[in-house]
C-alpha cells in the first residue's frame, strides 16, 4: 500500500473509530505480532540447535564444538554489517537511549532483524537469551504500527514501551513480568492510561505466545516450600545476593575487555572461541539452557553431564555439585561473550545462573549435612533471587519466575529470597560507591 492510500485509510479510521478503541486496536496488534515474533524466535533457536547438535555434531569430533559458536558469531556480525547495515548487538540499550532522547522512529528492519540475528547467536551455542532481541523487535513493531497509524509523539512513546514489554511478556510467557520490565527497566511513567495500555499489550502478547506453544509453561513446577524451610529461603536469598555481586562484576570486567578489542570481527572471533572452550568443558551452557534448568528442577541433575568429554553421565552427587559450581562461576563469562560477540539478552542467563546457584546451595546442604531440603523448589527460589540481584528489577524477576512455573504457591518464598538478594546488592553497591567517592 502506498503512502497516499495508507493515509486515506488512517484518516477514515480515525474519523469513524473512537480514539480509545483506535488505540486499543494498535496495542492489541502490537501484542499479537510481538507474541508471534517471540514464538518464531524460540522455534528458530530450537531448529538451529537441533540441526547442529543432533546431526552435524554427531559426525564430527567432540572438540569441534569450539568452532560452532565462532561460526555463529561471525555469521551474526556479517548479517549486521552486510545485510541490515546496523549494529543491533545491544538493541535493548539502543531502544532505551532512543526513548530518553525522544526519538521514536525505529527502523522497520528492527521488527525482524533482532529475531534472525539472535536465532543464529543462540542456535550456534551462544550462552545467553532471546529476551533482549525480542524486546527490541517488539519496540520496533510498536513504533512502526504507531507511526503508520498517525499517533502523536507521546502516544508513540507509550506504544514503543508497551511493545518492548510485550516482547518480555511473550518470550517468558509472563504478562505481569513484561509489565514490570517496562516499569522498572524502561521507566514508563505510571499513569492509569499507561498502565491499562501496558496491561492490554503484555496480556495479548503473552497469551499469543502461550497459545502458539501449546499452552505449556517453560519451567512447569508443582512443588512448594513448607514454612519449616523458610529459614533456608532467607539463607538462599543472602547467598544469591552475594553471588549476584560476583556475577555482575564478572559481566562488567569481561564486557570492558571485549569493548577494548577494536575490530568487530576480532571481537566476534574471540567471543566465539571463549564460548566454544566453555562448551567443551560445560556443554550444559549451550544456548538458553531451558532443558538443563527443567532437568535440575525435576531432580535430574545428570543432564548437566550430557555430552561432556570430562565426566561420566553416572557421576557421583559430589561430581555433579562440582560441575554445577563450575557452571555457576563461568556463566557470566559465557553470557558476556554472547552479548558482546553476537545478538542476545541477559535475563535468561541470570535465571540459569540462579538455577546453578540454587542447586549448589540446596544439594550441597543435603550432601554435607544429611538434610532433605526440597531442591527443585529452592532452585526456583534462587532463580528469582539471582535475577533480582543481577538485573536489579525485583518485581519483574518475581513475576517472571512465578509465571514461568505456573505455580503461585511459590510466591511467598520467591518474594522473601528476591527481596533479600536485592537488598544485599543494594547495600553492597552503596557501600562501594561511598568507598570509592
Amino acid at each position: 500500500m502506498d503512502n497516499t492510500a495508507r493515509n486515506q485509510v488512517v484518516t477514515w479510521m480515525r474519523a469513524h473509530i473512537p480514539a480509545r478503541v483506535y488505540m486499543l486496536l494498535i496495542l492489541m496488534a502490537t501484542g499479537v505480532v510481538t507474541g508471534v515474533g517471540a514464538y518464531v524466535l524460540k522455534w528458530l533457536v530450537r531448529t538451529v540447535n537441533h540441526l547442529l547438535t543432533r546431526h552435524v555434531m554427531t559426525v564430527l569430533p567432540d572438540w569441534m564444538i569450539i568452532i560452532v559458536p565462532v561460526a555463529g558469531m561471525i555469521i551474526t556480525v556479517a548479517y549486521m554489517r552486510y545485510v541490515i547495515h546496523q549494529d543491533i548487538s545491544h538493541g535493548a540499550d539502543m531502544v532505551r537511549a532512543r526513548l530518553l532522547g525522544g526519538q521514536y522512529d525505529l527502523r522497520t528492519s528492527l521488527m525482524v532483524s533482532p529475531i534472525l540475528a539472535s536465532s543464529v547467536t543462540l542456535g550456534f551455542g551462544g550462552s545467553a537469551g532471546g529476551e533482549g532481541p525480542i524486546a527490541t523487535a517488539g519496540a520496533a513493531i510498536g513504533s512502526n504500527f504507531g507511526r503508520r497509524a498517525g499517533l502523536t509523539p507521546q502516544q508513540l512513546m507509550v506504544v514503543i514501551c508497551c511493545g518492548a514489554g510485550a516482547g518480555i511478556a511473550a518470550i517468558f510467557k509472563s504478562p505481569v513480568g513484561g509489565m514490570f520490565y517496562t516499569i522498572e527497566v524502561l521507566a514508563l511513567p505510571l499513569t492509569t492510561a499507561n498502565f491499562v495500555a501496558l496491561a492490554i499489550t503484555c496480556v495479548t502478547s503473552g497469551l499469543t505466545a502461550y497459545a502458539l506453544s501449546g499452552f505449556t509453561f517453560d519451567l512447569a513446577f508443582s512443588g512448594t516450600i513448607a514454612p519449616a524451610y523458610y529459614g533456608y529461603v532467607v539463607l538462599i536469598g543472602l547467598f544469591c545476593g552475594l553471588y549476584s555481586i560476583y556475577y555482575s562484576h564478572i559481566i562488567s570486567v569481561t564486557g570492558r575487555w571485549y569493548d577494548s578489542i577494536p575490530s568487530r570481527w576480532k571481537r566476534a572471533l574471540v567471543a566465539g572461541l571463549v564460548t566454544g572452550m566453555l562448551l567443551l568443558i560445560f556443554p550444559a551452557l549451550y544456548g538458553e539452557g531451558y532443558e538443563v534448568m527443567r532437568a535440575i528442577i525435576e531432580s535430574e541433575p545428570s543432564r548437566l553431564l550430557n555430552g561432556s568429554m570430562l565426566f561420566s553421565a553416572t557421576a557421583s552427587p559430589a561430581i555433579l555439585l562440582y560441575v554445577a559450581a563450575g557452571e555457576m562461576l563461568v556463566k557470566a563469562i559465557g553470557t558476556s561473550s554472547a552479548t558482546c560477540g553476537g545478538v542476545a539478552g541477559d535475563f535468561s542467563p541470570a535465571l540459569f545462573a540462579g538455577c546453578m546457584a540454587g542447586y549448589v546451595f540446596a544439594a550441597g546442604m543435603n550432601l554435607a549435612f544429611g538434610l532433605t531440603l526440597p531442591v527443585g523448589a529452592l532452585v526456583i527460589t534462587a532463580m528469582a533471587a539471582s535475577m533480582s540481584g543481577i538485573i536489579k528489577a525485583p518485581l519483574m524477576a518475581i513475576f517472571i519466575t512465578t509465571e514461568m512455573t505456573g505455580n503461585f504457591s511459590m510466591f511467598l518464598p520467591i518474594v522473601i529470597a528476591s527481596a533479600i538478594s536485592y537488598a544485599v546488592v543494594a547495600v553492597a553497591s552503596a557501600a562501594l560507591r561511598k568507598a570509592y567517592h
